[in-house]
């Protein structure tokens, strides 16, 4: 079996989310996401032959998944955090539902990415 592989890493993961409680205040959906992006790194690896994956100091993005995220005018709320100010670049067409949000840390502050 390989040790790697997402599947078995998430179910994992899903075990240990019951017994610890700084994993149980996590979002789940992000830990997963960051188990996706380990395994496609480790893939890549193989398939492609490039070398073994790095792993940088600092968290520059997450993703969070959720059916809960929601737009309020000009404040952004998103599970487990508090309502986020932000300056909108375009408006969310109707009937649209947000489905995902990355938020990225860069030198000139943080912006969140959208996903409808």
């Amino acid at each position: 079996m390989n040790i790697r592989a997402y599947h078995f890493q998430s179910t994992e993961l899903t075990k240990a989310k019951k017994t610890n409680p700084l994993l149980k205040s996590g979002n789940a959906q992000a830990m997963q996401q960051t188990l996706r992006k380990l395994d496609r790194a480790f893939n890549d690896m193989k398939s492609k032959g490039m070398g073994f994956p790095r792993y940088k100091k600092k968290m520059k993005s997450f993703n969070l998944i959720s059916n809960k995220i929601e737009l309020n005018g000009s404040y952004l709320k998103i599970p487990l955090l508090k309502n986020i100010k932000l300056k909108k670049s375009r408006d969310i067409p109707d009937g649209f539902k947000i489905k995902q949000a990355q938020i990225i840390k860069k030198a000139s502050g943080y912006y969140v990415n959208l996903m409808i």
